[in-house]
C-alpha cells in the first residue's frame, strides 16, 4: 500500500487535489482545519447517500427462512 506522499507523487488526480486545497489554504479562503472538516463531512454526506448492496451468507439466510 502506498504511502499518502507516494500517491501525491504518482496519482496525477490525487497530486492536483492535493494542490487545490493547498491553494485554498495559502490564499486564506480556509483554514486547515476547516478544510479537514469539510472533506469529514463531505465524506459522510457521501457515505449517507450511497447504496450498498447487502451481503448474506448461507447460514444466515437459512435461519432467516421461514419452515
Amino acid at each position: 500500500m502506498m504511502t499518502v506522499e507516494e500517491r501525491y507523487h504518482r496519482d496525477a488526480e490525487f497530486h492536483q487535489l492535493v494542490d487545490v486545497i493547498c491553494a485554498w489554504i495559502e490564499h486564506c479562503q480556509y483554514t486547515p482545519t476547516e478544510v479537514r472538516e469539510a472533506a469529514m463531512l463531505a465524506a459522510i454526506h457521501y457515505d449517507q447517500r450511497t447504496l450498498r448492496p447487502l451481503l448474506f451468507d448461507g447460514d444466515s439466510v437459512r435461519k432467516m427462512a421461514p419452515r
